[in-house]
């Protein structure tokens, strides 16, 4: 099975589809939105990725990477995909302040996991 987390090398991005339309969004850097212990979920609705991380309760959201006209409730389809596949180019490179909002929350969940282990 592939690896879904999101890192340099190994790009990934969610994929839905609001047939016919296909929408494309960048996944956070050092992100898998599978893993369960960081993750509470995710979701697409208007067009909007969003976030819920594990103790956490403000949701991060995206938007998609091409602009559209219509807005779109519910996808019929949601899935996670290479980069390479969805005509989107991730810059290995560029700075992304959600994206560090991101790397602030996953190691403040960290920090959290370890706290309770050594309280064990």
């Amino acid at each position: 099975m592939d690896s879904t987390k999101n890192v340099k090398g190994n790009r990934k991005m969610v994929q839905v589809e609001y047939l016919p339309v296909i929408d494309y969004y960048k996944i956070p850097d050092g992100l898998d939105l599978n893993d369960r212990s960081v993750v509470a979920g995710y979701w697409v609705r208007w067009r909007v990725l969003h976030i819920k991380y594990v103790g956490i309760e403000e949701v991060e959201k995206h938007d998609p990477e091409h602009e559209d006209d219509n807005d779109y409730k519910n996808p019929d389809t949601t899935s996670i995909v290479d980069a390479d596949e969805c005509y989107v180019q991730y810059d290995d490179d560029e700075i992304d302040p959600v994206r560090e909002d991101t790397k602030a929350r996953i190691a403040e969940h960290n920090a959290r996991i370890e706290k309770m282990k050594q309280q064990e």
